[in-house]
């Protein structure tokens, strides 16, 4: 038997689900109805007057039985012309939602099912980070999930290495963390560059030029050089807790700040803050970002 065409939804609107359902025109159908089973047969045969249904939206699917459930999904593939969507409306208990996911996916091919909505996930995240005792906002929640995804395992694994810190979690220890390579490597241009790798940076840049946009590079550089001064100025025996810089990478910063002397520390963070302002008011190109990288490199070589 074929696959059917349609998706399984979740989540606890019936209005977001239809809204995702790329405008077709659904007939609606509340699964807990009885007689369910005969109403879709005749929503579905063609008969004199036209066509069956074109679409079909059964929804609250996990408030029935699992028999008649499989039931309806069986149904599904005796009509191939017809766009099924199966919706789940109540995300709790999780035990009763993965066992009605599971009937649907017997006879759905997995690239079939949509997954949840970011802020069904977000809202999740952030239940499970209060019941774990870690401290983090919506925003961190939801940079979380557009670079790990929506495998709730892995978010659930991620949160729990956070208990651990005994702080807030910050934009910087999802940013240097989970980002992509690519985006972990514009941030890291700057500390590289202190540590004496200008030819690989150089590279690097260039590799970037073609496809990278010079906002996000020069913002990286901003970004870095003024955390770079902050670790500078607060001394290597200071503890950087509230400071927004993660404790996974403040080991990187130090090494960072010992090419340079309290006076060039304050010139770079000079140039940081002059780059940022032509950032908001002028436009830049890649030459400003290869002049600040020359002069960043001077320094460091300076007594």
């Amino acid at each position: 038997m074929s696959s059917a065409n349609g998706i399984l939804l979740i989540s606890p609107s019936l209005e977001d689900v239809q809204a995702h359902l790329e405008g077709r025109s659904c007939e609606v159908l509340d699964s807990r109805g009885h007689g369910i089973l005969s109403e879709l047969e005749s929503l579905l045969e063609p008969t004199f007057f036209g066509p069956g249904a074109e679409a079909v939206l059964i929804h609250s699917m996990e408030q029935i039985g699992a028999r008649q459930a499989l039931q309806i999904v069986e149904m599904a593939p005796n009509y191939p012309e017809t766009f099924w969507a199966f919706h789940i409306s109540e995300l709790n208990p999780p035990k009763r939602q993965k066992k009605f996911e599971k009937v649907l996916q017997e006879r759905y091919p997995k690239k079939a099912l949509r997954p949840p909505s970011i802020s069904q996930l977000r809202d999740e995240c952030l239940q499970n980070a209060a019941r774990l005792g870690v401290t983090i906002n919506h925003t961190c929640v939801e940079l979380l999930i557009q670079w790990l995804g929506a495998d709730r395992k892995l978010l659930q694994l991620e949160l729990e290495k956070f208990a651990h810190l005994d702080r807030p979690v910050e934009m910087d220890d999802i940013l240097q963390s989970y980002a992509p390579q690519g985006k972990r490597d514009l941030f890291s241009l700057p500390r590289r560059l202190l540590n004496g790798e200008k030819e690989a940076v150089l590279r690097d840049i260039r590799s970037m030029e073609p496809f990278e946009d010079v906002f996000s590079v020069a913002n990286a550089f901003v970004h870095e050089l003024s955390k770079i001064y902050l670790v500078k100025l607060l001394g290597s025996k200071a503890r950087f807790t509230n400071t927004g810089i993660s404790d996974y990478f403040i080991g990187q910063y130090r090494s960072a700040c010992q090419q340079l002397s309290a006076e060039h520390a304050d010139e770079l963070m000079e140039l940081a803050a002059t780059v940022d302002y032509e950032l908001k008011t002028t436009s830049l190109g890649y030459e400003q970002v290869y002049a600040l990288i020359e002069r960043i490199d001077l320094l460091r070589k300076t007594p």
